[in-house]
């Protein structure tokens, strides 16, 4: 089955550089999107031989989700332009730590309908915690992007960076079967 990756129908830019309209666009068109994400990676947690009504949304599930995905973890060669893009970028006494290679588009994919999933589990089970998006400060690092909201002492959730980091924890050797479960214990403490 092809995985296909989350692409808005419309032009988009960077988040920093997003005005306060073109953001409520994305995040509407986001939110939009999460019932199409989720059954798509039920579809595919399924056509792997695995049963998807234990994806319920429960914080047992993200046990069974993320045991699922650990193996599926696959990296891909980087491009000549992305290695020379990297190589410029990169301070000269930090050039040698660059690897050829990247999580794979489909791995990443994944992971970021893990993240949704992640985040609907949590939203699910606390009515206080919600989709949202902060336009400002613009240094703020998820300026303009769906996060969640709701937290004690002004925290949110980005959860596109919290699977991002658990993805490339995996492809680094990190094959911890509770990681998921265990970031949602650390995150209901905030709730």
């Amino acid at each position: 089955m092809e995985y296909k990756l989350m692409e808005p129908p419309f032009p988009i830019k960077s988040f920093k550089e997003m005005n306060k309209k073109e953001a409520q666009l994305h995040f509407d068109w986001f939110i939009e999107q999460i019932p199409r994400r989720m059954k798509q990676l039920k579809d595919v947690f399924t056509l792997s031989g695995e049963n998807a009504d234990e994806l319920d949304f429960s914080v047992d599930s993200l046990v069974k989700l993320w045991t699922w995905f650990i193996p599926k973890v696959i990296m891909a060669l980087k491009t000549e332009q992305e290695l020379m893009a990297e190589h410029q970028s990169t301070p000269d006494w930090l050039r040698n730590a660059i690897k050829p290679e990247k999580i794979s588009n489909k791995s990443l994919s994944i992971a970021m309908d893990i993240g949704i999933y992640f985040a609907e589990c949590i939203r699910k089970s606390h009515a206080q915690i919600q989709w949202g998006l902060r336009t400002s400060p613009k240094s703020f690092i998820s300026v303009n992007k769906p996060i969640l909201l709701g937290f004690k002492n002004n925290k949110d959730m980005d959860s596109a960076i919290i699977l991002n980091n658990q993805a490339i924890k995996v492809s680094q050797g990190e094959k911890n079967p509770t990681a998921l479960y265990d970031l949602y214990k650390v995150w209901e403490k905030f709730i």
